[in-house]
């Protein structure tokens, strides 16, 4: 499965969606994906939690940038 199929799958309405959520390119995902699936999925949970209002939202926001500052992209 692709990363775009698992980010609908989990109620993103596209790669697109989640990249602008968390602000970064979809191909940095796509990596993720590949390489850091657990990263990847904390940048889809976010943004389906974003989107729906979720409480642990800003958790998974803190986690991917954490993630991000260590040089995780």
């Amino acid at each position: 499965m692709s990363a775009a199929k698992v980010a609908k799958a989990a109620g993103a309405k596209s790669l697109r969606e989640v990249a602008r959520a968390v602000g970064l390119h979809e191909n940095t995902l796509t990596k993720w994906y590949k390489s850091k699936p657990e990263l990847f999925a904390a940048a889809v949970v976010y943004s389906v939690g974003k989107n729906a209002g979720w409480g642990f939202a800003p958790v998974a926001d803190a986690v991917i940038h954490w993630h991000i500052a260590q040089g995780a992209e």
